[in-house]
């Protein structure tokens, strides 16, 4: 009492090139014992699946880059940006303020440490955005792919 039945038949099994289908069976109206039996080609069935499959794996992609992007984006707003900042006001704070010595140089010290943590961030960051085909295979093959 299935509404749809799809059957798997091979044809000429013996030959080189086995010929693969469906038979699907389909109820069209229970009450006048109405239905259709429909033979479909395994290839195009199959390659259906396979384009189905490749759309779903594209879409995983698309979302890991996605959420790749967001979390890059986060990265730069909340530290580097920060850092840079932070910075920006040592900067504009030495070139204002009347400091001492010995201040001037404390908040030179500041800002350089500051800076040279912000640029160890970036070079990390590149590091892991940077294609692994590069690392596993070198400069011409992460071209050419």
């Amino acid at each position: 009492m299935m509404h749809e039945i799809s059957i798997p038949i091979t044809l000429a099994n013996d030959k080189r090139h086995p010929l693969n289908y469906f038979l699907i069976y389909h109820v069209i109206d229970v009450p006048t014992k109405v239905f259709s039996l429909t033979l479909k080609s395994r290839g195009t069935i199959d390659r259906m699946d396979e384009m189905a499959e490749q759309r779903q794996l594209s879409r995983y992609v698309s979302e890991a880059q996605e959420k790749e992007r967001k979390n890059i984006s986060e990265d730069l707003h909340d530290s580097i940006a920060q850092s840079m900042y932070s910075a920006i006001m040592g900067v504009r704070r030495l070139a204002k303020d009347s400091l001492s010595p010995t201040e001037t140089e404390e908040l030179t010290a500041g800002i350089e440490k500051q800076l040279n943590d912000t640029l160890e961030e970036v070079k990390g960051m590149a590091l892991d955005i940077r294609p692994s085909v590069l690392d596993n295979f070198g400069l011409i093959p992460a071209l050419r792919s």
